[in-house]
């Protein structure tokens, strides 16, 4: 896990926490889609899986609040594809995060938000591939 500025990529696959938010009320927490799906797909794969555990103690140092977690994609594709993928992406990602957390003090909202919210242009290969990803964002109760 690496502690960063999200308006600073690092170009590293994985979990990258916004510190600036960290510190404040609330903790956003960046995946690379990359890491954790196969393309086109939603079933986590084992690195994916290996990801989310270390995000557990980011999360639950928190002991209770609200997660969101959103699913984006590319512009490749029609929108309600990538609509159905990014919602079903997030749903993965949230379902695997609720059995590494039981605990009955965080509500969990899933989000699927397909091409509609990009970080850069999808103007090449390596934005499209910025624009893949799943944020959690952590709100204390």
């Amino acid at each position: 896990m690496r502690f960063k500025d999200l308006k600073v990529k690092s170009g590293i696959p994985g979990a990258d926490v916004d510190a600036i938010a960290a510190i404040g009320s609330a903790m956003r927490l960046n995946l690379d889609s990359q890491v954790l799906f196969d393309s086109g797909k939603s079933v986590l794969k084992p690195e994916g899986i290996a990801a989310l555990k270390e995000l557990v103690n980011s999360i639950t140092i928190l002991k209770k609040g609200k997660v969101i977690v959103e699913g984006h994609t590319d512009d490749v594709g029609n929108d309600a594809t990538n609509n159905t993928l990014s919602l079903a992406r997030a749903k993965s990602v949230s379902k695997a995060l609720r059995q590494f957390i039981p605990s009955s003090n965080f509500k969990w909202v899933e989000k699927g938000c397909g091409e509609s919210k990009p970080l850069v242009k999808n103007d090449s290969d390596k934005n499209r591939s910025k624009n893949r990803r799943v944020e959690i964002l952590v709100v204390p109760n």
